[in-house]
């Protein structure tokens, strides 16, 4: 149903022409990482993309909203979840990426990345009760995830506010797996005032067919609202979970 008290069950349409243009150029150089060979990439990438603006303020809006900041959305021509709003834009997507290769296996041992949006008109299109940001430029994005070693693996990403000088967004974690079935993910998820949380989840063989699970999910923000249900959180154990399998062939 739509939450547009002015939708009176008329039938709608538009046209909207997207332009947009990428580039990238990859260069190679072969240094050492912690002492071994290794193939280093750097990757330089623009994508501009333009949308003329049209009118869509009568249009209804079921299930659209304002995508989230990541690498993926710098890339995209939408600034919109769904199809209802398609946004007007005139933006250029800067972004860096290195990595490290390592020849022998082809794995990629570590991986770099910086990007930020410039934008030269303001957006007009909107959905209802959310203002469009007026920035000239969106914050800046970094990512970093990598192997430290055959068992133990990273993945990061930080977003930083040039308006604010802080990080409302960081995403960091670090997964441990071994041979013989073990498995430990360690992690951390900040969202400014909505998500502050310790996330360690587990998987330990204790005997030949045996081995116990478990995870917990611990907030530490003291105070804030939930992003999905709009209800108020605070310091606390958001989730325990404990287990024991056993594992006998296909039972």
């Amino acid at each position: 149903m739509s939450n547009d008290p002015a939708y009176n069950g008329d039938s709608y349409s538009r046209a909207l022409p997207t332009v947009s243009l990428e580039g990238g150029l990859i260069f190679e150089r072969p240094p050492s990482l912690f002492g071994r060979d290794a193939t280093q990439t750097l990757e330089p990438r623009l994508f501009y993309t333009y949308t003329p603006y049209r009118d869509q303020s009568r249009m209804p809006v079921f299930d659209s909203g304002v995508a989230d900041l990541s690498f993926a959305q710098l890339f995209s021509s939408n600034t919109f979840v769904g199809n209802d709003r398609i946004a007007d834009t005139n933006q250029l997507t800067a972004a860096v990426v290195s990595r490290f290769i390592r020849p022998d296996t082809g794995i990629e041992a570590l991986r770099l990345a910086f990007g930020q949006r410039y934008y030269f008109s303001q957006q007009r299109v909107t959905l209802p009760g959310i203002d469009n940001t007026t920035d000239r430029r969106s914050d800046l994005l970094f990512a970093a995830s990598g192997e430290l070693s055959p068992e133990w693996n990273f993945d990061s990403g930080l977003q930083y506010s040039l308006a604010d000088k802080t990080f409302p967004r960081a995403n960091i974690g670090v997964r441990h797996t071994t041979r013989d079935g073990k498995i430990l993910n360690l992690s951390v998820r900040y969202l400014r005032e909505s998500i502050g949380q310790f996330d360690v989840a587990w998987r330990q063989p204790v005997a030949r067919r045996w081995m116990t699970l478990g995870r917990v999910n611990y907030s530490f923000l003291k105070s804030g609202v939930d992003p999905l249900t709009a209800l108020p959180v605070g310091p606390g154990l958001v989730e325990g979970l404990f287990g024991v399998e056993y594992r006998e062939d296909c039972w």
